[in-house]
């Protein structure tokens, strides 16, 4: 869970730092959260903002296949090797 409130965001506040809270205390410690404040940001762009960088922390670390040539491919197993990673 990724939510995000920004600087100027008036009555929106005391709701995020509820939750923010709420979470802090008795969230299981297998749920994965974050909340942040984002600087230089309004209501109408932290939705941009906060789908890029929750997407980007829920997908860290993760290796995306890349092969250079069709060459490589094929040597890397081709279309195979894609089925055995669902990637296709």
């Amino acid at each position: 869970m990724y939510f995000t409130i920004s600087e100027g965001e008036g009555s929106v506040i005391a709701g995020t730092e509820k939750l923010n809270a709420l979470l802090s205390s008795k969230a299981p410690s297998s749920l994965r959260w974050q909340y942040r404040v984002i600087a230089d940001e309004q209501h109408l762009t932290t939705a941009h903002a906060t789908l890029y960088q929750g997407l980007k922390d829920y997908f860290y670390g993760y290796k995306m296949f890349q092969i250079d040539s069709l060459d490589l491919f094929q040597k890397a197993g081709g279309l195979m090797t894609l089925n055995n990673l669902n990637c296709l």
